[in-house]
């Protein structure tokens, strides 16, 4: 699905950070652009810089005219597709897609993405930091606080590091990852999803619209991320902390160890990875994973996770006093 943005009728459902940067990047780009949102102007930061680059509003509601009559209906994350004034646009026929699907399509830099219940931020901020020591501009952001629209804004980038949410995923049409990581689904959003079975469909589709030449990443230690195997059509890598693989990124003898079709590459040893705890061991190996994928040598592997010290309120040290550490993990 091609997008001609220039001149086209475009709403954005949706105020937050996402919804804002949707707004400024689409006018900018030459859409006559509407924002929506259930939330009146006086509840709202920001309206005026985007009043003043032509923007309009539809606040306090959702308007099913002003729906109807878009050419397009971005929704940023966490609008639900059920929303009545879109179910009604939807049943018109009108194109509703989600921010990351928009700003795939803007994009030139190839992307990789990172999901899963648990560790994405931890995860996405570390493979960023992995490609930055590689040498490479990376953007990184999406869930993660950034909205991954603003990375279409510059073209110069040369790989995307991108978070995405389930929330973020039920509106994709060609959104396709060079490289989908998906950390563990465990019970979780079943206030929206209703059942597990449509929360992890809903995962899954971070590597719905790969092909051979892309890469999965899975663990191989959750259950059900490892019953995904024969779902994508890409090339299916693994990490293990519980298990010596044939393939993949583990543990042996105490080293963090990758092993691809040309033997085993070791990277460090797991007790040098900064980062404390049993699960941030696990998001090293996903991390490593997902590089190795790309012949990131190992040294400049095994120094981000030697020097990378997590991410803020995520069991952060904060000092010592008299024999005790005090850890924010707020």
């Amino acid at each position: 699905m091609g997008l001609e943005i220039r001149g086209s009728d475009i709403v954005v459902v949706g105020a937050g950070r996402s919804g804002l940067a949707l707004a400024r990047y689409l006018a900018a780009a030459g859409a006559r652009v509407t924002l929506s949102d259930q939330r009146r102007a006086a509840a709202l930061a920001g309206l005026e810089e985007l009043a003043a680059a032509g923007v309009a509003f539809d606040l306090g509601g959702h308007s099913e005219a002003r729906f109807a009559a878009a050419d397009l209906i971005v929704i940023s994350p966490g609008v639900p597709l059920n929303l009545p004034a879109l179910a009604a646009a939807a049943g018109r026929g009108t194109p509703i897609i989600g921010e990351i699907e928009l700003a795939f399509q803007q994009l030139s830099a190839p992307l990789v993405a990172v999901a899963g219940t648990n560790g994405k931020s931890t995860v996405t901020t570390l493979i960023g930091l992995i490609f930055s020591h590689w040498g490479k501009k990376t953007f990184v952001g999406g869930n993660l606080g950034t909205p991954l629209i603003s990375a279409a804004a510059e073209k110069d980038w040369e790989w995307i590091v991108a978070e995405v949410s389930s929330f973020q995923l039920e509106a994709i049409r060609t959104f396709r990852p060079r490289c989908g990581l998906l950390l563990n689904i465990t019970e979780d959003h079943l206030n929206r999803y209703g059942t597990m079975e449509n929360y992890i469909a809903a995962k899954a589709r971070i590597y719905e619209n790969q092909t051979a030449g892309d890469f999965c990443v899975l663990n191989y230690d959750n259950g059900i991320t490892r019953g995904m195997a024969k779902q994508p059509r890409s090339r299916i890598i693994w990490f293990s902390r519980q298990v010596e693989l044939d393939f993949g990124v583990f543990i042996e003898e105490g080293n963090i160890v990758s092993a691809e079709d040309d033997g085993k590459h070791v990277i460090c040893r797991a007790d040098e990875v900064k980062i404390p705890g049993v699960h941030n061991l696990e998001n090293a190996l996903a991390a490593t994973a997902l590089a190795r994928c790309y012949r990131i040598p190992p040294d400049v592997i095994r120094h981000t996770l030697m020097t990378f010290p997590g991410v803020e309120h995520r069991i952060e040290f904060v000092r010592e006093l008299d024999g005790v550490r005090y850890i924010n993990d707020s």
